[in-house]
């Protein structure tokens, strides 16, 4: 199948998930800085984009998988979530999926990203933000 998804738009969604002043964003962000993308994998319903990270490069210290979640979106009118996977303290891979039964876009004509966040804390229901929970984040990264 032919790439749906291109590096730009790629680039942007981690540029998102990653964004903020925590020392584990930092690492994360030279570990992709060094990483190559190892494979592409398309579902028809999204994307899994698994990245090799050079043994070398610094992992997190004591860290189990995690994930960072809050990045979502509207990609020609198909609503999206975006998904970074922290495996061992290194990246892992990036999903995007769509939600419910909608199709994977074949074309960008146009591309809204977000932060989503929960409306108040514990609560279920979530909104959308210009502005990522910073508290929800370090809890993500340090738990």
């Amino acid at each position: 199948m032919e790439s749906q998804i291109t590096t730009e738009l790629e680039n942007r969604i981690l540029e998102m998930l990653l964004a903020g002043d925590d020392s584990f964003l930092g690492a994360l962000r030279s570990q992709l800085d060094c990483a190559s993308i190892e494979k592409r994998e398309f579902t028809g319903h999204g994307f899994f984009t698994h990245f090799q990270v050079p043994d070398h490069v610094p992992r997190l210290p004591n860290t189990k998988q995690f994930v960072i979640g809050d990045v979502h979106g509207e990609l020609s009118g198909v609503l999206c979530g975006f998904l970074l996977f922290v495996t061992n303290g290194v990246v892992n891979f990036l999903e995007g999926f769509v939600y419910g039964d909608d199709q994977w876009p074949t074309a960008f004509t146009s591309q809204r990203l977000h932060y989503m966040r929960h409306s108040a804390p514990g609560s279920p229901s979530l909104v959308e933000t210009d502005v990522r929970d910073s508290t929800a984040l370090w809890a993500t990264l340090h738990a």
